[in-house]
């Protein structure tokens, strides 16, 4: 029940010779036992938090998408939806491509800010993301009363790549202001 495959467990109790349960005894502990008590905690962790998010008077989120790229193109998306504030996972939303048209992490982050705040009724006040061109362009027309923030460390890196492709070194402006 750790999040071992069946394979690599059996194959290890093998090894030091230890008996251990069938396939389908595996799988049935999992189902019965195991994926409940997963999906219970969840969402009575995840009802707490919506129940403290709509008591506060304004909420500041992060966003970003996790791609899962079997091969050279992207089949899902996870986009994960965070406080800022207590980094606690708010939300997340898995999309498949196909599922929808258009850009996959576009369509998971609208999808999960809707239910969130549509839905769930949560003051989002300030939103944080990557500089994903969709991501802005979905923010401006659907939520147009959250401010859009790009993080930090994408917007050095932006910056960075421009500077190199100038042939200014990255120490320059520091210098000049010596």
């Amino acid at each position: 029940m750790s999040g071992i495959r069946y394979s690599a467990i059996k194959h290890f109790c093998d090894l030091i010779e230890l008996p251990f349960i069938s396939r389908p005894r595996f799988d049935y502990h999992r189902t019965t036992w195991l994926f409940p008590v997963i999906t219970k905690m969840f969402i009575t962790g995840k009802d707490k938090l919506l129940s403290q998010l709509k008591n506060k008077a304004s909420v500041a989120l992060c966003g970003d998408g996790q791609f899962d790229s079997p091969g050279f193109s992207a089949k899902f998306c996870t986009y994960s939806l965070m406080d800022c504030e207590t980094n606690e996972i708010i939300d997340f939303c898995v999309i498949q491509k196909g599922q929808h048209s258009g850009e996959l992490e576009t369509q998971s982050c609208r999808q999960v800010m809707q239910v969130l705040v549509d839905e769930n009724g949560i003051k989002v006040d300030d939103f944080v993301t990557d500089r994903h061109a969709g991501i802005g362009k979905m923010m401006r027309e659907l939520f147009p009363v959250i401010f859009h923030w790009f993080d930090v460390w994408h917007m050095v890196k932006s910056l960075s790549s421009k500077l190199r492709t100038a042939k200014i070194p990255a120490n320059f402006y520091y210098n000049s202001l010596l």
